[in-house]
C-alpha cells in the first residue's frame, strides 16, 4: 500500500512537524496512515474546542498559514475584502499572537499566496484583488515586519483564487491564478517568475470561462505539477489538467459539471494518492477519490450519505429517524481534510455560504460520513480555511476566514488564545493604495501637527519675509534643479521634500548663527514642481479646462480636481475612472459611489505624475439588447461593468406567460461567427440560482423563446437576420421583416 510521503526542507519556509497539518489546496497534504476501516464505538473525544478570534474585524475571504519573519514561529496572514487589507498576526510558538498588522488596499481582496517572489530568504505575499484596484498584486517583505508594495503580473481582470509553485523546476516561484472576469476572457493564467521580482512569461491551460479557484498538486506521480480549477456559471465544471514541467498542459474530459468555489487536496481513503475537495454552489461538498496515475471518481458527499440513510431508516414514535434528513442545495466556499479525532483517517471540514458556520464530518471508513460534534460555529459565512500547528503542541489548529468576524481560530486543545502585548511597528507602504481618509503622505503633501502641507521641490518658488521689527522684506527665490536654494547669510540650503514649515525653522535655525532673534514667514508662492494629467471626458469651460496638465498645490483627491479641470461631461462613465501612477500601477475607481453612498475610499488621493482618465459611456458598447417572450423588447443602455442577465430582463418588463425561461439564450459576437451562451432563466428567478445571473458585455442579443431552440444550425439561422439588424442597422427593409417575424413567433419553434 502507497503512502504519501512529504519531505521538509529546515530554514526559509520549513516549519517540521507543524507544517503537517497545514493543508492547502496548493501543494501541501497531511499524511494520513491507515486504509479505510470501521471505527469502533469508544472513539477518542474531540480535540477541537469553541475557537477564538482575533483582535482583527470584517469581512474576510482569504487566509494562509506561514512564518512570515523567520522566527520560525508560524504566523497568520488573511485577506478582507471589506474593508480592503492584507493582515498579518504573528505568533510566537506558545498560542501567542500579535495584534494584526495592517497593509491597506484600495479594493476587495480575494486570495492570498505566500511565497519568496525575490529569493532574498522572506516570505513575500501576493494577493488578488477587484474593484477599485484589479489584478495580482504584491507585497515585498523587507524584514523587521516592515513591508512595501510591489508591481505583480497583471494590474486588470478578475481573479479568484492564487496558488503559488515551481511550475516548470526552474527554483523559482510562480504564481497561478482563476481569472473570473468573464466566459470569454477568463481562464487559468500561469505567470513564471524569474527570482528576481519579475514575471516575464505568461501562460496558462486555458482562457475562457469563469473560475473561482485553481489546485496546483502532482496528481499522476510524473514529477510535474498538474492544474485544476474550478468553473463557474453556466459552462462552469471542474476541469483538470496535466502538465509537462515546461508551462505546457494538456486537457482532459471535465470532472463534473457544476459551478464549484475553493479547491484542496487531501486523501480521504487512505490510499496515499491525492483526493480533490472542492466546494460547490448548491451542491454541497464534492469529493473525488485519485487513483494516482491522473484519474479520478466522485465518492458520495457527507450530505448523501445522510439522504440515503434517512431514506431507508425506520421512524420512530416521533416520526423522526436517527438520521435527520439533510437540508438539500446548500453551497460551501472551501473544503479541507484533516484528522479531527486523531483516529487515523481524513475528516471534512466545510465553510459554509448559507449563514451556517463551520461543518464537520466524521470519517467512518467504509460507513460513509458521520456529523462531527465539536465546538465549531453553526451560524455565519466562512471562506477561506487553514490548518497547521501554530502552538507547537502536535496538534492541528484551524484558522477559519468569516464574513464580519475577521480570522477566527481553532486551537486543537482546550485553550484560548491571547493576543500578545506587543508593540505595533508602523506598517510602510511605497504604493498609494491606502484608504485616501487615512493617507498622511505622498509625494504631493505630508501631514504636519494634524495637517497636510505641501512638499516643496526643484521648480517651486518660493516668497520669504524676514522681519526687521515691524517691517517686512520680501524676497521671491527660485528652488534650483537640485532642490537648494540661498537667502540671506544662508547658502545652498536643500529645500527639496520640505513644508514650508519645516523650511521656515531650518532657515530660522541657520540665521540665528547671523541675526540676533531672526523671524521669518516662508510660503510657497507658485507650485510648479507636481502635476496630474486629465483626459477623456472632461468638459471645457475657458482656456484653464479641459483635457491637460494641472499642478497640485497640496493635498487632492479625484472629485476636487475633476471640477476644476471643467467637470465631466454629460455622457461620463463615473463608474470606471482610472488612475495610472508612475510606477505603473492602476487603480480603478466608481466615483459614484463617493457621490451617492459616501464611500470615500472611492475619491483617491492624487500622487504626483497621475493619469486621470475619465471614460465615455458609448453608444453601442453599453447597449444591449432584449427579444423574444419579454413585455417590452428593445435596446438598453447601462454604464459600467455590472450589467447583468436579470438587470436586462427586469428593464424588459420581465418574461411573458408563454415564454420557456429555462431555454434563454445569449448571443454574443458577430453574425458571421456568433457565440451562443445557454442560460436558465426560470432557475435563477424561481430558485435564486446566481450562478444563471451572466454579467452582459455591451452589444449582447438576450433572446427568451416560446419553445426550445433546436440545434444549434436551427438557431443560427433564426436569430442571424436578428444580430444583422442590430449589428448592420444600414440593412434594408426585408431584415427589419425577418426579424420581426421572429419576434413575434416567439423565436424558434
Amino acid at each position: 500500500m502507497n503512502r504519501i510521503s512529504i519531505k521538509i526542507r529546515s530554514g526559509k519556509f520549513g516549519i517540521p512537524l507543524r507544517i503537517l497539518f497545514f493543508l492547502t489546496a496548493a501543494t501541501v497534504v497531511a499524511a494520513v496512515s491507515g486504509c479505510a476501516r470501521n471505527v469502533k464505538k469508544s472513539a477518542p473525544l474531540p480535540v477541537i474546542p469553541q475557537g477564538s478570534g482575533l483582535a482583527t474585524a470584517g469581512k474576510f475571504r482569504a487566509v494562509a498559514i506561514e512564518d512570515m519573519d523567520n522566527d520560525g514561529k508560524l504566523d497568520i496572514v488573511g485577506g478582507a475584502f471589506s474593508s480592503g487589507m492584507v493582515t498579518i498576526n504573528y505568533g510566537d510558538g506558545q498560542g501567542g499572537i500579535s495584534r494584526p498588522y495592517r497593509l491597506p488596499i484600495t479594493g476587495d481582496v480575494r486570495s492570498v499566496a505566500v511565497l519568496d517572489v525575490n529569493q532574498d530568504g522572506l516570505a513575500d505575499i501576493a494577493y488578488s484583488v477587484q474593484k477599485e484596484s484589479s489584478g495580482i498584486r504584491v507585497f515585498l517583505n523587507r524584514s523587521q515586519r516592515r513591508w512595501e508594495t510591489a508591481k505583480g503580473p497583471i494590474e486588470i481582470n478578475k481573479y479568484e483564487g492564487i496558488k503559488s509553485a515551481d511550475i516548470n523546476g526552474d527554483g523559482h516561484m510562480d504564481i497561478v491564478a482563476a481569472n473570473a472576469t468573464s466566459t470569454t476572457q477568463g481562464g487559468i493564467q500561469v505567470w513564471l517568475g524569474d527570482g528576481k521580482g519579475n514575471w516575464p512569461i505568461e501562460t496558462g491551460p486555458t482562457i475562457s470561462g469563469r473560475y473561482m479557484d485553481v489546485l496546483v498538486a502532482d496528481f499522476n506521480n510524473d514529477g510535474n505539477l498538474d492544474l485544476v480549477g474550478s468553473g463557474w456559471g453556466a459552462q462552469g465544471a471542474l476541469r483538470f489538467w496535466f502538465g509537462d514541467g515546461a508551462g505546457n498542459w494538456s486537457s482532459t474530459h471535465p470532472l463534473e459539471k457544476g459551478s464549484y468555489y475553493g479547491l484542496s487536496t487531501g486523501d480521504v481513503n487512505g490510499d496515499g494518492h491525492f483526493d480533490i475537495l472542492a466546494g460547490s454552489h448548491r451542491k454541497g461538498v464534492r469529493i473525488f477519490v485519485g487513483d494516482g496515475r491522473g484519474k479520478f471518481r466522485r465518492i458520495f458527499s457527507p450530505a448523501e450519505i445522510m439522504e440515503r440513510r434517512a431514506k431507508g431508516q425506520k421512524q420512530t414514535t416521533s416520526g423522526v429517524g436517527d438520521y435527520p434528513r439533510p437540508e438539500k442545495n446548500r453551497s460551501f466556499w472551501q473544503v479541507l481534510a484533516l484528522d479531527l479525532n486523531q483516529d487515523g483517517h481524513s475528516d471534512i471540514l466545510a465553510g459554509s455560504l448559507d449563514s451556517q458556520g463551520i461543518r464537520a464530518w466524521r470519517n467512518l471508513g467504509n460507513k460513509g460520513w458521520k456529523t462531527f460534534g465539536g465546538e465549531f460555529p453553526n451560524s455565519g459565512n466562512y471562506y477561506g480555511l487553514a490548518v497547521a500547528d501554530i502552538d507547537e503542541d502536535e496538534n492541528p489548529d484551524v484558522c477559519a476566514a468569516s464574513d464580519g468576524e475577521g480570522i477566527k481560530i481553532f486551537p486543537g486543545k482546550d485553550k484560548a488564545f491571547r493576543i500578545t502585548r506587543r508593540q505595533i511597528e508602523r506598517i510602510e507602504t511605497s504604493g498609494a493604495f491606502g484608504d485616501p481618509t487615512a493617507q498622511l503622505e505622498n509625494d504631493v503633501f505630508k501631514t504636519v501637527d494634524g495637517k497636510p502641507e505641501y512638499k516643496i521641490d526643484p521648480g517651486d518658488i518660493l516668497e520669504i519675509t524676514f522681519w526687521e521689527g515691524t517691517l517686512p522684506q520680501k524676497e521671491e527665490i527660485l528652488v534650483r534643479p537640485h532642490g537648494k536654494i540661498s537667502f540671506g547669510f544662508v547658502e545652498d540650503l536643500s529645500a527639496k521634500g520640505l513644508t514650508a514649515s519645516e523650511l521656515d525653522q531650518k532657515l530660522t535655525s541657520y540665521l540665528k548663527e547671523y541675526v540676533k532673534n531672526p523671524r521669518i514667514d516662508v510660503v510657497v508662492k507658485k507650485h510648479n514642481s507636481k502635476f496630474v494629467q486629465v483626459m477623456g471626458a472632461i468638459g471645457s469651460r475657458g482656456e484653464s479646462s479641459g483635457a491637460g496638465k494641472y499642478l497640485l498645490k497640496g493635498k487632492s483627491t479625484v472629485l476636487e480636481l475633476i471640477p476644476q479641470a471643467g467637470g465631466p461631461n454629460p455622457d461620463a462613465n463615473l463608474n470606471d475612472v482610472r488612475i495610472r501612477r508612475k510606477n505603473g500601477q492602476t487603480v480603478s475607481l466608481n466615483l459614484f459611489k463617493t457621490i451617492n453612498q459616501g464611500d470615500l475610499s472611492q475619491d483617491l488621493v492624487l500622487n504626483d505624475g497621475d493619469l486621470i482618465f475619465i471614460p465615455n459611456v458609448t453608444k453601442d458598447g453599453s447597449r444591449v439588447y432584449v427579444f423574444g417572450e419579454v413585455e417590452q423588447p428593445g435596446a438598453y443602455t447601462f454604464s459600467g461593468t455590472n450589467f447583468r442577465l436579470f438587470d436586462a430582463i427586469s428593464e424588459a418588463g420581465g418574461a411573458t406567460v408563454f415564454a420557456s425561461p429555462e431555454s434563454t439564450r445569449i448571443v454574443r459576437g458577430d453574425p458571421t461567427r456568433p457565440e451562443f451562451i445557454d442560460v436558465n432563466l426560470k432557475s435563477l428567478i424561481e430558485e435564486g440560482d446566481q450562478t444563471q445571473n451572466m454579467i452582459l458585455a455591451g452589444g449582447d442579443l438576450v433572446y427568451v423563446p416560446r419553445s426550445g431552440w433546436g440545434t444549434i444550425n436551427v438557431a443560427n439561422k433564426r436569430i442571424r437576420p436578428l444580430m444583422e439588424l442590430i449589428l448592420w442597422p444600414a440593412r434594408t427593409i426585408i431584415d427589419w421583416y425577418n426579424a420581426a417575424d421572429i419576434i413575434s413567433t416567439g423565436g424558434i419553434d
